[in-house]
């Protein structure tokens, strides 16, 4: 993100974990780096002038309750501007976010990216509240850009590999 043009100064990185929390404020000063659980998201408080466009997330979804999931997504959407979305890097062949949470939360999940150079093959998931349009994500310099369903005719859409 950084590469891509993203000022340290407008990331807020979380991270549960005291000893990474200390590397990750070593490797991004001048990021706002929070040692929280983020199913408290809810409770953070940004200036009334922050705007935030994208959470990026690797957190491993599927291994967790359906209702810390859902905590987990409530914060970041009391917080992201309208066209925000919630990325989230997974390494299983199926939607990271259960059916339950996108129902809850409205909300629709998008498969935007796969990579089978990683080992375990790694994809990239979006959500987004129905109705809004997500904002583009770049995928890469080779493969241009993704935009994302804004109407899928279910919550979960395109979970599978994208065209070769």
């Amino acid at each position: 993100m950084i590469e891509r043009g993203v000022r340290p100064q407008h990331l807020t990185l979380v991270e549960y974990s005291q000893e990474f929390v200390e590397r990750l404020k070593g490797r991004f000063p001048g990021a706002r780096v929070l040692s929280m659980d983020a199913a408290r998201l809810q409770d953070l408080k940004f200036p009334p002038e922050t705007s935030v466009g994208a959470v990026v997330s690797g957190l491993p979804l599927l291994t967790m309750p359906v209702g810390k999931v859902m905590e987990i997504l409530e914060g970041p959407f009391r917080h992201l501007r309208p066209g925000g979305a919630f990325y989230q890097f997974t390494y299983m062949s199926k939607c990271p976010v259960p059916q339950s949470v996108l129902d809850h939360l409205d909300l629709n999940a998008t498969q935007v990216d796969r990579t089978f150079r990683n080992l375990p093959p790694a994809a990239v998931a979006v959500c987004a509240q129905s109705g809004l349009k997500p904002i583009t994500i770049e995928s890469g310099p080779s493969n241009g850009s993704t935009r994302v369903a804004t109407k899928p005719a279910s919550r979960i859409q395109a979970w599978q590999s994208p065209p070769v």
